[in-house]
């Protein structure tokens, strides 16, 4: 790290922010340094969209745009192989990088 020590860089996992926001949300307070606040009552599923979304504490409820939560295009399972081969060296440089595997790609 040629500016910041890796100790002042926290990578949120993008996928567990989107399954479990609060546990995600609880290791943002906890790098850094903050009281914890936010828990699993403060976001509820939203059905319609597939997400979770802030429950409003105060004001009106939090959630993703219109254009999230939209069905994702099927891409076949052999260009799903050709992508995961092409990135994983590159993912694995990432996690060296970063000092955490994400487990990408899945299989």
């Amino acid at each position: 790290y040629q500016y910041f020590p890796r100790e002042q860089i926290h990578v949120v996992n993008g996928d567990r922010l989107i399954k479990t926001p609060w546990r995600e949300i609880s290791k943002i307070e906890q790098f850094l340094g903050l009281e914890a606040k936010v828990t699993q009552e403060n976001f509820y599923f939203n059905t319609t969209k597939g997400f979770h979304c802030l429950r409003p504490g105060q004001g009106s409820e939090r959630c993703l745009a219109k254009s999230k939560g939209r069905p994702h295009v099927n891409v076949s399972k052999q260009s799903v192989t050709l992508l995961r081969r092409f990135y994983m060296p590159h993912n694995l440089r990432f996690y060296n990088l970063v000092g955490k595997d994400f487990g990408w790609p899945e299989d």
